[in-house]
């Protein structure tokens, strides 16, 4: 499951890698997630829906590995543990969790 997918990228790319694989991608711009639908058109093994995952109320679906890439820094910070612990408990046992985010750090910052 790819949270935040935009486009759909990288859930794309994961499909694409493995005919078995299934994909899901979740983003809350209706736009975005039209595109990633049109990119995806005759392939059976992904998936796009629209959801606020700021939503507490909202279910993710067990899986074997979540991904955020460039997603946590648009989600308001009291939110943010709130969110990654959605997804460990949306995890298998032995899933994997991967967020990759956006850094300021500079290593000059450390003068």
């Amino acid at each position: 499951m790819d949270l935040g997918c935009g486009y759909g990228i990288f859930a794309h790319l994961l499909a694409l890698s493995s005919p078995a694989r299934e994909v899901i991608g979740l983003d809350m711009d209706p736009a975005r997630i039209r595109v990633a639908q049109e990119a995806a058109r005759g392939r059976k093994n992904v998936s796009f829906a629209c959801v606020d995952l700021k939503d507490p109320e909202f279910p993710l679906p067990s899986c074997r590995a979540i991904t955020l890439i460039d997603l946590l820094h648009h989600v308001p910070f009291q939110d943010q543990e709130g969110l990654i612990l959605r997804c460990a408990q949306a995890l298998q046992p032995g899933g994997l969790l991967l967020i990759k985010e956006i850094s300021s750090f500079d290593d000059r910052d450390k003068r």
